[in-house]
């Protein structure tokens, strides 16, 4: 199963597409449950897998509630099977499962960031702010718990903290193009305010788009906020049509919260839930 779980976590965290990574951890997953149907870490990894690559929220749910049911203290069948009820709009049971994960697993990293963002998403804001800045202060060297208060910074407009946890998240998985942007980003708010900032780091994202460096999903993101709503509608179809992670937390991706209502929109929303083909 290391093979699938490799393939599954290339997806999560790092630039390549769907197609290269989700797609073959599915295919993975699949087969070891094909030669051991009793092995929950593979019916673990099948669920992760099919709610990423085949978008199938019900079959993903019937995984992971295999795989718990053989083995019950399995960590990270609990972490998983938390944050993808995040992706299927079910915070207080994502919380109770995150909170298992971490009875079973206490020193994990992983295990803690998603406790931190889940507990925060969950309506505990402030138990879940300070949890992320105690593993920030803790463990500086890991990424996750900076790109988690980079997202809760933007949702809370505080532009200066926003970009100053990207930074942070850019330098330590040394990726140089995230650190142009951050950088335009900064000149543009420190010249002219928020809409500056967008527009400051616009012109980098497209170029990197074009280079197969940056998601779609990002630049929708960023034509929303500036409230450019055909242009984020072209690329949120482009992220949808690449199985981009992301557009499946669009329904509660607070970028789009001007958008909420739009025909068009609605109707690239209402995808989130059904499954894709092979």
């Amino acid at each position: 199963m290391g093979l699938a779980d490799c393939y599954n976590l290339l997806g999560e965290y790092t630039a390549l597409p769907p197609g290269e990574t989700h797609a073959r951890a599915y295919a993975a997953a699949k087969k070891a449950v094909e030669l051991d149907d009793s092995s929950a870490e593979a019916h673990t990894t099948l669920a992760f897998a099919t709610l990423y690559w085949k978008w199938d929220q019900a079959a993903s749910e019937r995984e992971f509630q295999r795989a718990i049911a053989l083995d019950p203290n399995d960590s990270q069948a609990h972490h998983w099977y938390a944050t993808s009820l995040v992706v299927f709009g079910r915070l207080p049971e994502a919380l109770t499962q995150i909170n298992l994960a971490q009875s079973l697993d206490p020193s994990s990293r992983a295990i803690l960031a998603d406790k931190g963002v889940i507990t925060y998403h969950a309506g505990h804001h402030d138990e879940g702010l300070a949890a992320l800045k105690q593993l920030a202060s803790s463990d500086p060297s890991y990424p996750s718990p900076h790109r988690y208060l980079a997202d809760i910074y933007l949702d809370a407009k505080d532009y200066p903290n926003y970009l100053a946890e990207r930074k942070k998240v850019a330098l330590l998985i040394n990726d140089h193009r995230e650190l142009a942007v951050v950088n335009e980003a900064e000149r543009g708010l420190s010249q002219d305010g928020f809409r500056a900032m967008l527009e400051s780091m616009l012109p980098l994202q497209q170029r990197f788009y074009s280079q197969g460096a940056t998601p779609a999903y990002s630049l929708a993101t960023t034509f929303a906020l500036l409230g450019k709503k055909e242009e984020s509608l072209q690329y949120l179809q482009v992220a949808y049509d690449q199985r981009e992670s992301r557009f499946l937390l669009l329904r509660t991706d607070h970028a789009f919260d001007s958008m909420r209502g739009d025909a068009a929109f609605e109707q690239l929303q209402a995808l989130v839930t059904v499954p894709r083909p092979d």
